[in-house]
């Protein structure tokens, strides 16, 4: 089982993701970049896919990317919301 983050930056508009697998030590590993490089995303997933959404590219955005969590890439802008935010909430069902 994989956790993929956006890797926080002190300049802001990140993009890039790593991951660690979970039963295991060690430290992350580059996953990909966003579509959009953008900090205060929300992120959620079902196992198999994950989404990032959101957060703040200079602006609030209104973004979407989805990643397929088994096999390391970009994200793929996928859609909007229907109102731009940073900083909110996402839950799973898992």
């Amino acid at each position: 089982m994989r956790a993929v983050f956006v890797v926080p930056s002190a300049s802001g508009g990140d993009n890039t993701m790593e991951y660690v697998t979970v039963a295991s030590t060690g430290n992350s590993i580059n996953f990909g970049d966003l579509a959009t490089g953008r900090d205060s995303v929300a992120g959620t997933s079902d196992g198999t896919t994950g989404e990032f959404s959101g957060g703040n590219d200079g602006s609030t955005t209104d973004e979407i990317d989805i990643i397929t969590i088994a096999s390391t890439g970009n994200g793929t802008d996928v859609g909007d919301l229907m109102e731009s935010n940073q900083g909110s909430g996402a839950l799973s069902g898992i």
